[in-house]
């Protein structure tokens, strides 16, 4: 199941939900917005470090960024579906 959510703190209210997707086994993919890598950490509105966020809770975390080639894209999202489907080989769930 995909969320979507915008950046910095709303990334942090999906926690609960992260780790209870990953203790129940339930594939979880988050998608969510960042602010630009200058703006990280500044203090201002929404800048919080989203890396690493979720700790050991997620299988698999990927900072696609934003535009480059559109098959890298694609095998991005393609290797986030397979992590949280259990399709590399590990249990399912626990993507982000």
């Amino acid at each position: 199941m995909p969320v979507c959510t915008t950046s910095g703190t709303a990334v942090a209210n999906l926690h609960p939900a992260v780790l209870e997707a990953s203790y129940a086994g339930i594939p979880l993919v988050v998608l969510s917005a960042d602010r630009p890598p200058d703006a990280i950490g500044t203090g201002a509105s929404q800048t919080i470090e989203q890396a690493g966020l979720f700790g050991g809770a997620v299988r698999l975390a990927v900072n696609a960024g934003v535009g480059g080639a559109a098959g890298r894209r694609r095998a991005s999202v393609d290797r986030l579906v397979a992590a949280a489907t259990g399709a590399t080989g590990g249990r399912p769930a626990r993507c982000t």
